[in-house]
């Protein structure tokens, strides 16, 4: 073999491998825009749509200078296209190979997202509950606080009822802050959810 057909298989050489990478170029950016498609609620989107047009237009780099192929070409030239061809290829399979798990980890960052509104209403109906449980609570000991503090003023000297009363009323009292720290307490964490 000459000369003549040395430069022949280099040109068919590079001709082959600028053409592989325009196809992966093709092929990956066609992966990218179908995820796009398939999964409409994709995390960082315009970042899929802006790497896929950037691969088109490198095939489409491709493409041009595979219409303007020269008739020389350097080994080094010649070594670069086809180890770019070759990456190219690698990226391509690698990226279809991951479409099942690139679907699978959206649907579950949908999930999780879904599942965290979810579990932030369920935390406002639960302080709601915990607040309204704690003023029905509150309502019934001030029902008892009234009553006892008027036995308490009316009663005088009676040294055995009124022990009785001031015992329910130091309780009662003492029940009421409780209450009242922890419904403060259950509105600040429910202001850090």
């Amino acid at each position: 073999m000459g000369q003549v057909g040395i430069e022949s298989s280099y040109h068919w050489l590079h001709v082959g491998s600028i053409s592989i990478s325009a196809l992966a170029c093709l092929l990956i950016a066609s992966v990218l825009l179908y995820i796009v498609i398939r999964v409409r609620t994709l995390p960082f989107r315009f970042a899929y749509i802006g790497f896929a047009i950037f691969m088109l237009a490198m095939a489409l780099v491709q493409a041009v200078e595979l219409s303007e192929t020269p008739d020389f070409f350097s080994e080094i030239d010649l070594i670069v296209s086809v180890l770019a061809a070759l990456a190219g290829l690698v990226a391509a399979f690698t990226l279809v190979k991951t479409i099942p798990k690139i679907m699978a980890l959206a649907k579950g960052a949908m999930a999780a997202y879904e599942h965290s509104v979810q579990l932030e209403q369920t935390c406002e109906e639960l302080g709601t509950i915990v607040e309204k449980g704690g003023q029905e609570i509150r309502a019934q000991l001030k029902g008892i606080v009234a009553p006892t503090q008027s036995l308490l003023s009316e009663l005088g000297s009676s040294a055995q009822y009124r022990k009785q009363l001031e015992q329910i009323q130091k309780t009662t009292d003492t029940l009421l802050k409780t209450i009242d720290d922890y419904l403060q307490d259950q509105a600040r964490e429910a202001k850090k959810i």
